[in-house]
């Protein structure tokens, strides 16, 4: 009978594959890829397997064992699920099972982002939202891996909405508009994310620029944008009025004119 059956990572994500080892008591065992299967432990769709076993390979006897080794490939675009390496022969004396061990082959995205105020006064400070696809790993998300165009405001206090110390979908991050009108730009501006620089717990990133070529994998934070106002009071131009008395019963139409919005 198999008495071990061990798996070299405890999370198996995009990209990777993992080394699976079966240690027999009998060194005269022979093993074959059909009596391996990967069992579905927990998972949102029980249907889709975690992955294959192949690439068997017999290394002989060691310290009076029998030892060989396997590879496993994880489903491609598989969300966090748990699986076991079950081997199963006639009798269920001779049953092995292996740890558990989690697929992910999905990186996190942005589900949504938002602005609490898109028009800010010089100095007023805002809250962003963003909520991904799924939990982070704690501190994967920094500071760093936001930007806002230089002059026009500064980030801070990024936090999870929820817990400190358990991975949480949501985070916030405080906005404050410059305190100083800039030299241009005052509409529309932008808040990049650098999406290589998150993590979720299988260790995917949100995107791998290497991989796809790309030059940078910082890009806007999806309907989020703001403006800053110019620090001038604004004016306004009143017509309509008529250029003589009225009299009962007459009515005139005034139009109030600002300059800005």
């Amino acid at each position: 009978m198999a008495t071990t059956i061990t798996i070299d990572r405890q999370y198996v994500k995009t990209g990777e594959t993992a080394e699976l080892k079966f240690t027999f008591t009998n060194p005269n065992y022979s093993l074959s890829l059909a009596s391996l299967t990967v069992r579905t432990e927990a998972s949102t769709d029980t249907t889709v397997a975690g992955g294959t076993v192949h690439s068997l390979v017999n290394r002989g006897v060691i310290n009076g064992q029998r030892v060989y080794t396997a590879t496993f490939t994880p489903t491609a675009n598989l969300n966090y699920s748990f699986y076991r390496i079950a081997y199963d022969v006639a009798g269920d004396a001779d049953d092995a099972f292996s740890d558990y061990f989690a697929v992910d082959t999905v990186r996190p995205t942005i589900e949504s982002a938002s602005i609490a105020k898109s028009d800010l006064r010089l100095g007023e400070k805002t809250t962003i939202t963003i909520t991904f696809s799924e939990p982070l790993t704690y501190s994967s998300f920094t500071l760093a891996d936001l930007q806002v165009d230089a002059g026009k405001g500064t980030l801070s206090n990024l936090r999870r909405v929820h817990s400190d110390t358990v991975a949480s979908a949501t985070w916030q991050v405080d906005l404050q508009a410059p305190t100083t009108r800039p030299a241009s730009g005052l509409d529309g501006n932008q808040i990049r994310i650098n999406l290589a620089g998150i993590t979720d717990k299988a260790g995917n990133t949100g995107e791998n620029s290497v991989v796809n070529g790309v030059a940078t994998s910082w890009t806007n934070l999806p309907t989020v944008s703001y403006n800053i106002d110019n620090g001038v009071p604004p004016m306004v131009a009143i017509t309509g009025q008529p250029a003589t008395t009225i009299k009962g019963g007459d009515s005139f139409t005034v139009t109030f004119t600002f300059n800005e919005r």
